[in-house]
């Protein structure tokens, strides 16, 4: 409406194709927020003015309890917001942002979770380029973007900064959780920074790690320093028994640990960067599914799904090594002579057992000494329990 300049006969049709789902009855229609945003522009044309921007809240992700994967799709008529099981490959829809509702948003990518709010965050194109919050309900514009330009990947990184790259340029808007959403883009809502360009194009996704940006492209993994100020950039191809290939439009940041999901079902994979060899190790770690014109997002202080399946094997083998002891040592009570010898024996069986099991201790799979792991676990754990005691607040009332 507001791009034909409120002519009768487009306002006519807005009127016609809304009046079903929402003016009829808007309790049935699945995005009110959209049902809002048609109320607005019809009433802007006939008061003879642009729609006003009015603060929109946005609804956050429950990052205490959710470590699901997610991917933002387009499809033919909507924005739609999915999930995945790694191990599986089968994906569910969590909501969708109706195209029809959203009639000058033509693209949504580059999303990412804030992990100082928990929101999801996206390049939204809107006759130019906006960072947006959008949940079930809708859009929320935050920020624009240099040139009004598009972008297909971004990353938050552990400290709340948002990044982005297009094909030569990397964006950064620092705690963009501290802005104002709004129902309506601007051309007073604040501007993402250029950081600077980089000497070769990123993957269709990136993950924001340890002052790098990361992602994938066919077979190579490519990593460009920030804390450099030339943003230097160099790939590689990871060691992998089976080698990646493709577009690689779903990246992950959990804990520390970088995953990337290949968009022709091919799968899930761990990358392990040895900065100072500049090499990489690659694990296939999950199925993905058959997608395109999608976007990576999750919780990132929380564990992967592989981790948490590789902990619980491992756990496993150590609660049935325990219990085989304590077992054993009521035996040895009752078996003087032949208990201790037959302790040893299964003992030492059963630590070998633990061993060599195909779940390997979670730092052993990740190269990492357990000290390091321990304290990612620690920070993350203790951003979750802030988490956790604030959204106990806020519904209690509580200072």
């Amino acid at each position: 409406v507001r791009q034909a300049k409120c002519d009768p006969l487009s306002l006519t049709s807005l009127l016609v194709a809304s009046s079903v789902d929402c003016f009829r009855d808007p309790s049935a229609h699945r995005d009110v927020a959209g049902c809002l945003e048609v109320g607005f522009m019809v009433a802007a044309c006939l008061g003879g003015g642009a729609a006003q921007p009015v603060e929109r809240s946005t609804i956050p992700h429950d990052c205490v309890n959710d470590n699901l994967p997610y991917q933002l799709i387009t499809t033919i008529d909507a924005f739609e917001l999915h999930s995945w099981d790694w191990a599986t490959g089968e994906r569910s829809v969590h909501w969708k942002l109706q195209q029809a509702n959203h009639p000058n948003v033509t693209r949504v990518n580059a999303c990412g979770i804030d992990p100082e709010d928990n929101i999801a965050y996206c390049i939204v194109y809107r006759n130019g380029g906006y960072l947006g919050r959008l949940d079930k309900n809708g859009i929320a514009y935050v920020a624009r973007t240099p040139g009004g330009e598009f972008s297909v990947s971004a990353s938050f990184d552990e400290n709340g900064t948002f990044w982005a790259t297009t094909r030569d340029e990397i964006w950064k808007l620092k705690a963009p959780h501290n802005l104002k959403g709004w129902s309506e883009p601007s051309a007073d809502l604040p501007k993402l920074r250029v950081v600077g360009n980089t000497s070769m194009n990123h993957g269709a996704d990136i993950v924001a790690w340890q002052d790098h940006i990361v992602s994938v492209r066919g077979s190579k993994v490519i990593l460009t320093d920030l804390s450099d100020k030339n943003l230097e950039t160099w790939e590689a191809k990871p060691s992998l028994a089976d080698p990646m290939e493709g577009g690689f439009g779903g990246a992950y940041l959990y804990s520390g640990s970088l995953y990337f999901s290949a968009n022709g079902g091919k799968g899930v994979y761990r990358i392990e960067p040895d900065l100072k060899l500049r090499t990489f190790i690659g694990t296939r770690v999950g199925a993905s599914f058959d997608t395109n014109n999608n976007d990576g997002l999750n919780c990132i202080f929380t564990e992967s799904p592989d981790e948490v399946g590789r902990i619980k094997d491992a756990g496993f083998h150590t609660s049935m090594l325990g219990a085989s002891i304590v077992i054993l040592s009521l035996l040895g009570h009752l078996m003087n002579s032949v208990g201790a010898p037959l302790m040893r024996i299964l003992v030492s069986s059963g630590m070998h057992e633990s061993q060599t099991s195909k779940a390997p201790p979670h730092w052993l799979g990740s190269k990492l000494p357990p000290s390091v792991t321990e304290h990612r676990r620690s920070v993350a754990a203790t951003r979750l329990r802030r988490q956790a005691c604030a959204a106990w607040q806020k519904r209690a009332g509580a200072p």
